[in-house]
């Protein structure tokens, strides 16, 4: 329960029942006995109060042992909570909302203004219909080896997308 995130400011205890796979975990867990429960300021020394948590059953090898001699510390005093009274919850109190989850939807706008397209002209004289295609060797090509290609026979067998795409 003390490594998935748990906040709790009252933490004495820390029994590790299970075993640690890294000593990170270990810190970890450790960590969440050892936030203060105090902010109050010793009025004799002007420091916190000092606040200790006892840990069982965790394999730190730098945490010093504790001592029998030594007595234990007094409890901290009790803390106030602070509250909105209930009156003036509706005004001005403060709550969180849950969200489970929040989703992008993008939904794009394409939008053309065909006043400014010029217009496409296609003239006879200038379509290709035969292509040469060599063998590159050394970065030059092998005439040698020249295969004709026939633009209209590719046309009738594939769709245009395809040759696009093979093109591409």
């Amino acid at each position: 329960m003390l490594s998935e995130g748990w906040d709790a400011k009252t933490v004495t205890h820390v029994m590790g029942l299970r075993a640690f796979s890294s000593q990170l975990l270990c810190e970890q867990v450790v960590g969440r006995g050892l936030r203060r429960t105090s902010y109050e300021v010793d009025p004799e020394t002007g420091l916190f109060r000092a606040e200790y948590v006892n840990i069982f059953g965790v394999p730190f090898t730098f945490l010093p042992h504790e001592e029998k001699s030594e007595t234990p510390p007094p409890p901290p005093p009790p803390v106030r909570p602070v509250m909105a009274l209930p009156e003036r919850e509706a005004e001005f109190g403060i709550s969180w909302p849950n969200i489970v989850r929040i989703e992008h939807v993008f939904s794009p706008r394409l939008s053309l203004d065909w006043a400014s397209v010029k217009s496409l002209e296609l003239k006879a004289d200038d379509v290709v219909l035969q292509a040469e295609l060599a063998v590159m060797l050394s970065g030059k090509p092998d005439l040698q080896r020249v295969a004709e290609i026939s633009l209209d026979e590719l046309a009738r067998k594939l769709r245009p997308q395809t040759l696009v795409f093979e093109a591409a």
